[in-house]
């Protein structure tokens, strides 16, 4: 019997750091899990549109491939997607598919594709239409001036570019501050054109703000620091776990504590005039000795590594106010003036 107790201690002890690191196991773990999970997505989706491709079920082909993409992009699946876009008559779209392909297809070295994406863009490049967006002289200086089309912002380097656009209705929308919002709607047809169109901005209660005729600024404003970091959130884990480290090896010591009471109890003259139960309470002992051990040292480290993490880490100084003046012309109904706006 004392055997059999020995055997029972003996296990104990090995299976409590697999307890202790079961949480760490699963924050490695989930990642993967959830990563395995858009991948799997992403080729099921991938194995829809090509196949509705290859039917020819452009409308329902398209929007699963480029889910496909977006979920895991790829070369492969965005000439597919770039094809099935080509065959409905978005050459705009295509083409662009196709720069994306011949531009990740150089960057893995795979010539064949790069040659196979930049063919199709020689091809598509003289059967789409293009539109020029320009502004009135007078809207070129105003603040905050925002453009879109269908929704999705314009860059100002778009702003006289030759921008590829698909067959249909497309509506370009114009905001800035004193300025009363404009929308126009332009409609593309199927034969090759270039549209252009020009944007200006009526105004808004009598009320002209532009860029600042006098802008004195001594230094750019501090960038601003971010409020955690990935530095901090492994410190909380690191401190996390030695906190549970640190709680099971004191558990584990007052049991220690408790069977050897017990055996002691159970011996009249040393060990030998101990019985089978207090032999077996020693044993449990010496193991739960061993694992408390582990599980302090484990515990205090993983508490010490967090600690540092936490305390090193990296802090941008604050940065003073800087004085900043601007001067702007202000023009209204039978009034004129400049105003003064800035910190100090």
């Amino acid at each position: 019997m004392t055997n059999i107790a020995f055997a029972s201690s003996r296990r104990f002890p090995r299976a409590l750091p697999l307890v202790l690191l079961g949480p760490l196991l699963l924050l490695v773990c989930a990642p993967s899990h959830a990563q395995d999970m858009t991948d799997a997505g992403a080729h099921m989706l991938d194995a829809e549109g090509t196949a509705l491709l290859n039917q020819g079920q452009l409308a329902a082909a398209c929007p699963k491939l480029e889910a496909s993409f977006r979920l895991k992009p790829g070369t492969g699946v965005l000439l597919r997607l770039a094809l099935c876009q080509e065959r409905s008559g978005k050459l705009a779209s295509a083409l662009a598919s196709y720069l994306e392909a011949a531009q990740r297809a150089n960057a893995a070295g795979n010539q064949r594709l790069v040659q196979l994406a930049q063919n199709r863009v020689t091809a598509l490049a003289p059967r789409v239409s293009y539109l020029t967006v320009e502004l009135d002289p007078a809207a070129e200086q105003l603040l905050d001036l925002r453009l879109s089309r269908d929704g999705a912002p314009l860059d100002e380097r778009a702003i006289g570019a030759d921008l590829p656009v698909d067959p249909g209705s497309h509506v370009i929308a114009a905001v800035a501050r004193g300025r009363k919002r404009v929308e126009k709607t332009i409609v593309v047809g199927d034969e090759p054109k270039r549209y252009s169109l020009t944007i200006a901005l009526p105004l808004e209660v009598g009320e002209l703000l532009t860029k600042p005729a006098l802008e004195l600024r001594r230094d750019p404003p501090a960038p601003a620091r971010a409020s955690w970091s990935a530095q901090q959130s492994f410190a909380l884990v690191a401190g996390g776990i030695g906190i549970t480290g640190l709680t099971a090896g004191t558990f584990l010591g007052l049991t220690v504590g408790s069977r050897m009471r017990r055996a002691r109890a159970g011996c009249s003259d040393g060990s030998s005039g101990c019985s089978e139960d207090a032999l077996r309470l020693q044993d449990q002992a010496r193991g739960y000795a061993w694992a408390a051990t582990i599980a302090l040292g484990l515990g205090t480290a993983s508490l010490l590594g967090g600690v540092a993490l936490w305390l090193t880490v990296p802090h941008r100084p604050e940065r003073p106010l800087e004085a900043q003046v601007r001067l702007l012309p202000i023009l209204a109904e039978g009034a004129g003036g400049i105003q003064a706006v800035g910190t100090w």
